[in-house]
């Protein structure tokens, strides 16, 4: 019995077998597909085309079809395809309600351009959603394999999604990732709205400027006005960023957030927006506006505000390697547009000093800064070091300027600067001048080279076009004081002069001197009358006292001939 139990079994099963292996090509597939098109179409709004339908039966009965593309409407453009896919009814639905209910749709290699994306994000936008009277409802959907080709060409992907449905065929759960698992975006349906999970690792922004981040988390609500996010985390830059933000697509793109920054590297970020020769961690407290009609131009159009700090930056000159300024801290409250950058009480620390001031720096359509600036107790070598190759003036600087600055790139901002200030020098050094060498000597020989020591060095100073001009001139030491006044022209020549007070015996003699030369090589020596005055007083009284003697006496007819001369020329101009 058992043995005729168990034959009829087999027998029972292979023959079911049979069938359903057989069932498939007993049926003509070419009226469901079209029919199965058509509803497809009207579920999704769009016409679609299959290649090849197929009938399988095990391990369950489904529908496998290949080919499948979905094309433009007349207002509807982009285009998708999809290289397989199955589709499992729910049979139970089938036969005994009647209803064409799909319990499953899996797709394989499913490929989509730029243009159906932002179709269907204009249908956010818009308010609309897909059609939902068309004869067949689908509980869950997947894919793997997909990629999507921005209008620029680039490829992105390859991603996979899940989503399930409501009976009113909204989206219940969806989850997006990519399939080396750098990016998972989640959705849960909670009530109207969604709650949203986002994370990412390693991953780069598919957007220009692609920013890239080494971990990001953020979650919040999506609902049918835009996007919530009040916890948003992210290391990107080897820093960190924290704090929320709000994202709205109805009327145009629009991001708002409040974040903290905390060492950030800036060098990588500002070559993403094609700047260079600026390094920094930056950080702040910051306020975050972005908006723009499309989503890809969000990053153009930004409005931030708020306190920032800038540690260890270092500007470059274009093309070289050695700093053109380096300081160890920048902080300002600020507002950064399109345009440009404003600041306000900002204060930098460099060279063992502080410069403070409101600053404007503009990079639209070209390159420019200005600022009120007042500067404190700067080591003046330092920052000349990166000016210029030769030092020349050396001691703690102190002082206040209007600088204004323009050029059409970042780098060509200091090669023509226009300053007009005062400054004030401690307690340093004058190099390749020796003024007391050049007061003391009878020689008609320039002196070069030297160097002078002193207490305080003081002038105006008015920098334009290439050319600088130092009025008011005053320098005083333990051994002479100075007053005059030099030009330096735009190709580094020198010309002006000075009248340095020699101490000599207790007595101060004022010896006036000729400047001539070069930045790199300064000439000076006496004036052809101090000179012969020089002469005149050592030949008759000696050195010393006579030479003193003389350059005193030929200073005072020289003045006295000024006057002369300044009176007559008014006299004759007023006949």
């Amino acid at each position: 019995m058992i043995k005729k139990l168990f034959r009829w079994f087999m027998t029972g099963s292979l023959m079911l077998i049979l069938i359903l292996v057989a069932f498939p090509f007993l049926i003509r597939m070419d009226h469901y597909k079209s029919e199965l098109e058509s509803q497809l179409s009207q579920l999704i709004g769009r016409p679609i085309t299959i290649g090849t339908l197929e009938l399988q039966m095990l391990p369950l009965p489904y529908l496998s079809a290949r080919g499948a593309n979905i094309w433009s409407g007349r207002d509807q453009a982009g285009e998708l395809y999809i290289r397989k896919m199955s589709i499992t009814p729910d049979m139970s639905q089938i036969l005994f309600a009647g209803n064409i209910s799909i319990r499953d749709i899996q797709l394989d290699g499913l490929a989509v351009n730029q243009q159906l994306l932002q179709g269907l994000i204009r249908q956010l936008q818009q308010g609309r959603e897909a059609p939902i009277d068309a004869a067949v409802s689908v509980e869950h959907l997947s894919a793997r394999q997909v990629t999507v080709r921005m209008d620029n060409g680039k490829l992105m992907g390859p991603y996979r999604f899940n989503i399930i449905f409501t009976p009113e065929y909204r989206i219940h759960h969806l989850s997006v990732q990519r399939m080396d698992r750098s990016l998972r975006i989640q959705l849960q349906r909670s009530g109207t709205a969604y709650e949203t999970l986002v994370e990412a690792h390693d991953w780069t922004l598919p957007l220009k400027p692609a920013l890239h981040f080494q971990q990001l988390k953020a979650s919040g609500q999506l609902t049918g006005t835009g996007l919530q996010l009040p916890r948003l985390q992210l290391s990107a830059y080897d820093g960190t960023l924290h704090g929320k933000a709000a994202i709205t697509w109805r009327q145009h793109w629009q991001i708002e957030g409040q974040v903290q920054a905390s060492a950030i590297r800036m060098s990588p970020l500002i070559r993403l927006f094609h700047g260079r020769g600026f390094s920094g961690r930056f950080g702040g407290k910051l306020k975050v506006l972005l908006r723009a009609d499309q989503a890809k131009a969000l990053l153009s159009h930004p409005l931030i505000t708020g306190d920032f700090t800038i540690d260890a930056g270092i500007i470059y000159r274009d093309g070289a390697k050695q700093p053109l300024l380096v300081f160890q801290q920048l902080t300002g409250n600020g507002i950064l547009n399109r345009s440009g950058l404003v600041t306000r009480n900002t204060i930098l620390h460099a060279y063992n000093g502080i410069i403070q001031g409101d600053t404007r720096t503009r990079w639209r359509p070209d390159w420019s800064f200005q600022g009120a600036l007042k500067a404190r107790d700067i080591e003046v070598e330092k920052l000349l070091a990166g000016f210029q190759q030769q030092h020349t003036l050396a001691g703690n600087f102190s002082g206040q300027a209007k600088v204004r600055l323009a050029a059409r790139t970042f780098a060509g901002l200091f090669a023509k600067p226009a300053i007009d200030g005062h400054f004030d020098l401690r307690h340093g050094i004058v190099y390749k001048a020796d003024l007391k060498k050049a007061s003391i000597s009878l020689s008609r020989q320039d002196i070069v080279g030297g160097q002078t020591n002193f207490r305080q060095l003081s002038a105006d100073a008015l920098i334009n076009d290439g050319r600088v001009s130092l009025r008011h001139i005053q320098l005083k030491s333990t051994i002479l004081q100075a007053r005059g006044q030099m030009t330096i022209d735009q190709q580094k020549q020198l010309m002006g002069g000075l009248e340095v007070s020699l101490r000599n015996t207790a007595t101060l003699v004022s010896v006036p001197l000729r400047i001539r030369g070069s930045t790199s090589t300064p000439h000076l020596r006496p004036t052809t009358g101090a000179l012969i005055g020089g002469i005149i007083g050592t030949t008759v009284l000696g050195p010393g006292v006579g030479t003193a003697l003389g350059v005193m006496i030929t200073n005072k007819v020289g003045r006295l001939l000024d006057t002369v001369a300044g009176t007559e020329a008014h006299t004759a101009a007023m006949k």
